[in-house]
């Protein structure tokens, strides 16, 4: 017997689900090998509950460690990105294959450790890769996955001691990945450690992604002052190159999102900026982005809301150039002005950059496209160049994973259940989470995942939505694991559907 999810009794195991219970439904007969709607098998629920007994047990009842078909891969696949090492060695002991490439963001077992989302991620994460290359054999130069090879991923992610490590073992240093991205353009953004031994590995830093973004391009986004200054040593012709959509390194660096790797601790903006335009980089140059507006680097700055000194130098560096042209009348206070964004915090799987952007549900304006994990900001005009068709079976293309997200979207609004105007009841996260929602002035959250309740009395309503966003950081929704930083606007997207979206209060 099934649910509506697909799963049987043994793939509704979770952390509190003891040995005992997982041996009487195998030995009643249960499959080991049935998958619920999502892929996964209970082999790969056991991983994700941290429980190696259990583990353990299935791979002695001969449960397949090849498993393909879901978002995050195979059992050896997820224990990497979860970083639990116990598990992946017991996997990788019995035989699992260390080079298994998955066609999503996970690739290969290493780019999964590289990419790991957990507070493990440091010592942990370091020795498991060491593990996974000495003891485990895995190839280095295996290319699969969205992320192209184990470099891209370590240059991005990992340290840059590991970066060293998988460049001594023979990986290759111009690898592109699913948009063209290469180990430079991750390095760059990461930090100078990252990307000097690249460059002494004879890395090309005029490679170019499928957006035409060059190495420059991504230290200026980066918020990297070094790095910027050594491309620049590297390659001067780059300093004022556009990419597909006519944004220069200047334009990115007015913008100034941050990375998911910095945020929040962004301080080399001025300074690029000024450096950039000593360089001969253009401060008049225009870009576009998805919704068909022009921008200028002021009004970029000015959208992202940063600096104001940093808005005066911009303003300064354009009338300077205007004069010297003898044009100084053609400046308009009007083409330069913008409001500040609502800010909803999320990062783009395109730039890496945290955005100010629309929420779903919302008009099209400045709306990132979310499905299966994966996240495009509005900065990108030509979103066709960027194909996502190694993501999952039946997706081909940006365009076709939103249609894929429209239907979901209808699938979980048309689970919401309205009490009275006064209390809102959801039952979308999870098959046994229930969320309730009360007044304004004083609520009650009754929680229940994966038939666990919780309750907290009392509590004012930017609490309940604190608590709702904490408890929802490792929930799927509708099978797709959401990403820390995309928790908020999945909910402001459903609750904004019925005129209940609330700004969500930073606290």
């Amino acid at each position: 017997m099934r649910d509506s999810d697909g799963a049987t009794a043994l793939n509704c195991m979770d952390k509190s689900t003891p040995l005992s219970f997982v041996k009487r439904l195998v030995n009643a007969g249960s499959n080991i090998e049935s998958r619920d709607n999502d892929g996964y098998t209970p082999l790969c629920n056991a991983v994700m509950c941290e429980d190696i007994d259990i583990v353990k047990y299935l791979v002695k009842k001969k449960a397949k460690l090849e498993v393909t078909g879901n978002l995050f891969g195979s059992p050896l696949h997820i224990a990497c990105r979860r970083v639990l090492t116990d598990i992946a060695k017991f996997l990788v002991e019995a035989k699992a294959d260390v080079n298994q490439v998955q066609p999503t963001i996970m690739g290969t077992p290493l780019q999964a450790v590289a990419r790991c989302w957990t507070s493990r991620k440091g010592e942990d994460q370091e020795k498991l890769i060491r593990y996974l290359v000495e003891e485990g054999k895995a190839d280095v130069r295996v290319v699969g996955g969205l992320l192209g090879c184990a470099l891209n991923a370590m240059c991005g992610w990992a340290s840059a001691e590991m970066v060293k490590y998988l460049l001594g073992k023979g990986a290759k240093v111009d690898v592109p990945d699913s948009q063209g991205r290469v180990a430079t353009h991750y390095a760059a953004v990461q930090s100078v450690h990252h990307f000097t031994p690249l460059i002494n590995a004879e890395a090309d830093i005029e490679l170019k992604d499928k957006m035409e973004r060059s190495t420059l391009h991504w230290a200026a986004l980066g918020g990297r002052l070094d790095v910027v200054e050594r491309v620049l040593y590297l390659s001067r012709s780059l300093v004022d190159q556009p990419d597909v959509d006519g944004w220069t390194p200047l334009l990115w660096a007015a913008r100034q999102c941050g990375t998911e790797h910095n945020v929040g601790t962004v301080s080399a903006q001025k300074q690029i900026i000024n450096f950039l335009i000593g360089q001969g980089a253009d401060p008049c140059v225009v870009g576009k982005t998805l919704d068909g507006r022009e921008w200028t680097t002021v009004k970029v700055a000015r959208y992202h809301g940063v600096d104001e000194e940093v808005i005066e130098l911009l303003i300064e560096k354009i009338k300077e150039k205007l004069e010297n042209e003898g044009s100084a009348d053609t400046w308009d206070d009007a083409v330069h002005a913008s409001a500040k964004a609502q800010v909803h915090t999320g990062s783009c799987d395109s730039c890496l950059s945290v955005s100010s952007y629309s929420i779903l549900g919302a008009p099209a304006n400045n709306i990132c496209r979310l499905c299966m994990a994966f996240t495009i900001c509005a900065r990108h005009v030509s979103t066709s160049r960027i194909a996502i068709s190694a993501t999952l079976p039946g997706i081909s293309s940006i365009q076709t994973m939103n249609s894929r997200l429209r239907e979901r979207n209808t699938k979980i609004l048309s689970r919401l259940q309205l009490q009275n105007p006064r209390r809102m009841r959801i039952r979308t996260m999870i098959r046994t989470t229930t969320i309730h929602m009360k007044s304004r002035r004083g609520s009650r959250v009754k929680m229940e995942l994966r038939r666990r309740s919780r309750r907290q009395p009392q509590m004012e309503p930017w609490r309940i939505r604190k608590t709702l966003m904490t408890r929802m950081m490792m929930i799927a929704t509708d099978g797709v694991l959401l990403k820390t930083i995309g928790v908020p606007m999945a909910v402001n997207s459903l609750l904004s559907q019925f005129g209940r979206h609330q700004k969500t209060t930073s606290r």
